[in-house]
């Protein structure tokens, strides 16, 4: 900045100089211009200069408040606590960010505070970020991992961090360069939630710590699911991610995640996917009431019999509630859904026992996932568990009146 001042000085002095020669003066006299001006320039330009930057500094602090309210400003919030705390469960969420890259975790804050994410923690590895998850004063509700990183990557990390209750319906997002269908079925199998590819596309991104943040709300709506409290042996529909840990299969994986799997698919592993809905009967199980939960048992032995008949090949699974189970594959030719059916019900009765003789299944016919990317997962589970809802009731003698109600 003095290196500015000082150059303006001097070429203010020498227009002097050639002007005051060319107009007749001596050469002493031009050259005492050139001093006086020069100088003279160089001080009024570094008065100037430093008059506007006091200006600036002072700016912010001139408010049109007065001298009482600026006194009463800090502790607005005190007197209010449940106003403080309705602004925390619409607008923050507390994320923690995992990458080796200090670029990206210099990025991730500044996208994530365009939709109103500020409480951003980062950890350059895996370790650190276990640590940082053991002393957090509070869970985080969004998890960012990066899936390559030395050491422990971030396929790993999920899988851990979903073995502790706290994070077991914690939004995670996985933040890859890698796109190929190995590193995305191995992601969504050990917990995650959604991904996103580096370089980010900054709304994509956006809109997937918005869906987390919309997620991380209704959770807190909620409070603790009752659901996790129940025994196994009680009459309850549970979520995936506990039927999940009950049954030990890996391919169970959350219905959103499910969903947002098969929205993420392009190219040929769109065009070779299909949806299939295995439906558990609940009138045999409790009789002639069509609402009756069902046992968690039944479900734990379904879960394992798809397990057995899918397990040869890439697939993915979710518990759609209501005693429906929706299966993701793939395949040029999709199978047979009687086929399918007779296989699972076959394991059933030959390993549940007497729960196994009441646990009836119905496997509706495969569908491929077509249309719109943001609708097709949607929709294509929608038309499995219908199409398994009428296979159902068309065992029971009910078709007509399931037909009916699909056709309002």
């Amino acid at each position: 900045m003095v290196i500015a001042h000082i150059f303006i000085g001097t070429f203010a002095g020498l227009i002097s100089f050639v002007v005051a020669l060319s107009l007749g003066s001596s050469f002493w006299m031009a050259l005492l211009l050139y001093s006086a001006i020069g100088a003279g320039t160089t001080g009024i330009v570094a008065t100037a200069s430093a008059m506007m930057r006091r200006n600036a500094v002072e700016e912010p602090v001139v408010e049109d408040v007065e001298p009482e309210a600026e006194v009463e400003a800090a502790p607005v919030q005190a007197p209010v606590a449940p106003k403080a705390e309705v602004v925390k469960a619409e607008g923050s969420m507390k994320v923690l960010a995992v990458d080796d890259d200090p670029f990206i975790l210099e990025l991730v804050p500044k996208i994530a505070e365009m939709v109103g994410c500020t409480d951003i923690t980062v950890a350059t590895s895996g370790a650190e970020a276990l640590e940082k998850i053991g002393t957090a004063s509070e869970p985080f509700d969004c998890l960012l991992l990066d899936i390559n990183m030395p050491g422990m990557d971030g396929i790993e990390l999920c899988t851990r961090v979903r073995q502790l209750d706290a994070y077991r319906d914690t939004s995670i997002i996985m933040l890859t360069a890698m796109s190929d269908m190995d590193h995305l079925d191995r992601a969504f199998r050990a917990g995650a939630s959604d991904y996103t590819t580096k370089p980010f596309d900054i709304i994509e991104f956006g809109d997937r710590l918005k869906t987390a943040q919309a997620r991380t709300e209704d959770n807190r709506n909620r409070g603790a699911d009752s659901r996790a409290q129940a025994e196994p042996d009680s009459g309850n529909d549970w979520g995936s991610a506990r039927l999940a840990s009950l049954a030990s299969v890996p391919a169970l994986i959350d219905y959103a995640a499910l969903q947002n799997y098969v929205t993420r698919l392009s190219g040929e592993a769109v065009e070779e996917a299909f949806a299939m809905a295995v439906n558990v009967d609940r009138t045999a199980l409790a009789g002639d009431d069509p609402q009756a939960a069902v046992p968690v048992r039944a479900l734990i032995l379904v879960a394992k019999a798809i397990d057995e008949v899918f397990g040869d090949q890439k697939y993915m699974m979710a518990y759609a509630g209501h005693g429906q189970f929706v299966v993701v594959s793939s395949g040029q030719t999709m199978p047979r859904a009687p086929a399918v059916e007779g296989s699972i019900q076959e394991r059933i009765n030959r390993k549940g026992g007497s729960a196994g003789a009441e646990t009836v299944v119905s496997v509706g016919t495969a569908v491929r996932p077509t249309g719109g990317r943001m609708r097709r997962a949607r929709v294509a589970f929608e038309n499995a568990l219908n199409l398994a809802s009428i296979r159902a009731a068309g065992k029971r003698g009910e078709i007509r009146s399931v037909l009916q109600k699909y056709a309002r």
